[in-house]
């Protein structure tokens, strides 16, 4: 994982090998990082990703394996409990230009992923909902 600031941007990237949601987890605490948002494209190379079941209040998951293009890599940064939080879905393409997406649960990086990380000046926090069953923003 490399990165530079420039105002209220960092430029990311990650290498084979990251893991795209502990990268942003450390990038936000090595940058103090308290709300923001980013996008991102790049290859996956193996994955987790999910659908929430707002009935059974859990998600239904899918595994990831192989080469995979992130034709969009979307989310945000926020704060819960006092720790960092990422928040993200991906959309990807595999070999056969087969494209499916969803919520990440996790994701390692095949050979690169681009990352814009855009800063806000205030924090975000968020709490648990339990009529939705999810973490949601506290405003």
């Amino acid at each position: 994982m490399n990165y530079r600031r420039s105002g209220n941007t960092v430029v990311l990237r990650l290498d084979r090998g990251d893991e795209i949601m502990e990268s942003l987890k450390r990038l936000a605490d090595e940058c103090g990082i308290t709300g923001g948002s980013f996008y991102a494209i790049g290859a996956l190379g193996e994955g987790e990703i999910g659908v929430f079941d707002p009935e059974k209040k859990e998600y239904s998951l899918a595994h990831l394996k192989g080469d995979h293009e992130i034709d969009s890599l979307i989310g945000n940064i926020s704060r819960m409990d006092g720790k960092s939080y990422v928040h993200a879905h991906i959309v990807v393409t595999d070999k056969d230009l087969k494209t499916t997406g969803g919520h990440l649960i996790k994701g390692t990086i095949s050979l690169t992923c681009e990352i814009f990380v855009n800063v806000l000046d205030e924090p975000v926090e968020r709490r648990y909902d339990p009529n939705v069953g999810i973490n949601v923003f506290d405003l």
